[in-house]
């Protein structure tokens, strides 16, 4: 996830483990589970029974694992895009 213009893995989005919400996304979208998780995260937190607000607490693995760093952010239609355009690459 690209959090203020750095990368960092997920470890969790809104507390649910990346791992289970990838699991949701596989077993809703298949092969479009990647494109959807980027793409929708709205969407696939509802369908992992998490009503989301206008931002989400994502937390941030910043050192194998052993620095774990929450950071709320909005979700918005340019997040969206720039993920849409990550994808395409």
């Amino acid at each position: 996830m690209r959090i203020r213009g750095e990368w960092f893995p997920i470890s969790a989005v809104e507390g649910i483990a990346i791992t289970d919400l990838m699991k949701t996304a596989t077993d809703q979208y298949g092969s479009l589970a990647r494109k959807r998780f980027a793409e929708d995260l709205p969407q696939l937190l509802v369908a992992a029974g998490h009503i989301p607000g206008w931002s989400v607490t994502l937390t941030i693995d910043k050192g194998l694992g052993k620095d774990l760093v929450e950071y709320a952010e909005d979700m918005t239609e340019e997040k969206r895009e720039a993920a849409r355009e990550f994808g395409k690459k």
